[in-house]
């Protein structure tokens, strides 16, 4: 811009947040309480989870969230639901995908992890709970729950994101282990070392196509 001598000139400037992607566990339930695995059981959380919710909303209210999208369980939509509540706008699309719900824990839907854990040994244990790929009877493995997260993370996150807009994610300790392992390029090997604790936030900033984790927050405990 060219200016004679003398005039002043003056420039606004807008100062609007780079895309984000915020993803957040639901809170406590009380099949986590009692050690119980949950899977697709459409169980709420228990007021303890309520809470540790609020805690959570309360961090991502710092954020403006463009499009919500949570799972078809009531813990996701309850928690999507509490955290959108605290967003200075009140008419974000929040949508609901299968996509997102959690593990399909199969045979073991139900059971005490204790009592499974002492019938099967830790080793077995371990590849139930937190394997890549041990496939369950009449369930899914942490790889058949990446791949069908990372067709939603295709298909319909990343073009919003690319487009600028911030994207929020309320959905289950395993679909969103299986998204961390992929946007924090874990190999397949290292993914039972991911943990996400109930109500725990993670929040990434998106950038030439690239992830980076900004913010963690821990707020329940790992079930």
């Amino acid at each position: 811009m060219i200016t004679k001598p003398g005039e002043v000139v003056c420039v606004a400037i807008i100062n609007r947040q780079m895309a984000k992607l915020i993803l957040a566990r639901h809170g406590v339930t009380p099949y986590n309480e009692e050690g119980l695995w949950t899977g697709i059981t459409d169980v709420d959380m228990s007021p303890k989870g309520y809470e540790e919710v609020e805690k959570g909303a309360g961090i991502i209210a710092r954020y403006h969230i463009d499009i919500a999208l949570t799972s078809t369980l009531v813990r996701g939509r309850n928690t999507a639901k509490i955290t959108l509540a605290q967003q200075k706008k009140h008419d974000i699309p929040l949508l609901e995908t299968p996509l997102l719900n959690e593990k399909d824990y199969g045979v073991f839907t139900g059971k005490n992890k204790h009592r499974v854990r002492a019938e099967v040994g830790d080793e077995t244990f371990m590849q139930i709970r937190r394997s890549w790929d041990y496939k369950i009877e009449g369930g899914e493995s942490l790889r058949d729950v990446h791949a069908r997260v990372m067709l939603l993370h295709r298909e319909v996150v990343l073009p919003i994101l690319k487009s600028g807009r911030t994207v929020y994610i309320s959905a289950h300790n395993n679909t969103l282990r299986a998204l961390v392992k992929d946007l924090e390029d874990i190999p397949d090997k290292e993914a039972s070392g991911i943990e996400l604790g109930t109500a725990e936030v993670r929040i990434y900033d998106f950038s030439d196509g690239n992830f980076v984790l900004e913010e963690k927050h821990a707020i329940g405990d790992v079930h």
